[in-house]
């Protein structure tokens, strides 16, 4: 599964929320969640689960679709 970064900032741009509260509930330190963002990180299953859940996003719905 590869997440789509834009997708992910759109969705915390769209939430209000900031990074360091996402950071918290997703059990990791605001500077993850920037390498993450920059696409030098990526999300662990746990914690995408809980981004998901936080933002109240279907977690397909940041993944990116590869075409064949």
């Amino acid at each position: 599964m590869k997440v789509d970064i834009k997708k992910v900032k759109d969705a915390i741009r769209d939430s209000g929320l900031q990074k360091q509260f996402i950071a918290k509930k997703l059990g990791t330190t605001p500077d993850q969640v920037s390498h993450i963002l920059g696409g030098r990180r990526e999300f662990t299953e746990k914690q995408y689960e809980a981004f998901c859940e936080l933002i109240d996003i279907d977690r397909n719905e940041l993944v990116t679709r590869e075409v064949a």
